[in-house]
C-alpha cells in the first residue's frame, strides 16, 4: 500500500525528490534559494487571500477563532514554503546539474518508453 501511494504521488510535482535535492550539497545554493523564494512568495499570496476569511472567523468565534487562526497561520508559514520549494526545485534545476547519485523516480506521467 505504501509503495502504491508513493508511486501515485511521484508525478509532476515530486516533493520527496525535491527534498532529496535540497539535502544534496552538489545542488547550487542559488537554485535552492530561488526555490525558497518561490515557496515564500506563494505562501505570502495565500496568507493575503486568507485575511477576509480570518477576520470573519475572528468575529463569529471570538476566542476559538483567534486561537485557531494563530495555530493554522503558524503551521502554514513554517511548513508550506518548504513544501512548495521542494515541489519547485526539480523544475528550477538545469538538467545538466542533476546529481548522478540522486535518481529521479519513474512517474506514471512519463510517456517516453
Amino acid at each position: 500500500m505504501k509503495r502504491l501511494l508513493a508511486h501515485r504521488l511521484s508525478g509532476y510535482l515530486d516533493i520527496s525528490y525535491g527534498r532529496r535535492l535540497f539535502l544534496d550539497r552538489s545542488v547550487p545554493v542559488k537554485t535552492k534559494m530561488a526555490a525558497m523564494a518561490v515557496g515564500c512568495a506563494a505562501t505570502a499570496g495565500l496568507v493575503a487571500l486568507e485575511i477576509p476569511l480570518e477576520s470573519v472567523m475572528g468575529i463569529l468565534l471570538p476566542f476559538v477563532g483567534e486561537v485557531l487562526d494563530v495555530l493554522v497561520d503558524g503551521i502554514e508559514v513554517i511548513v508550506l514554503p518548504m513544501l512548495i520549494a521542494s515541489a519547485a526545485l526539480p523544475h528550477l534545476l538545469p538538467k545538466q546539474r542533476v546529481p548522478s547519485r540522486i535518481i529521479r523516480p519513474r512517474s506514471h506521467f512519463n510517456t517516453s518508453r
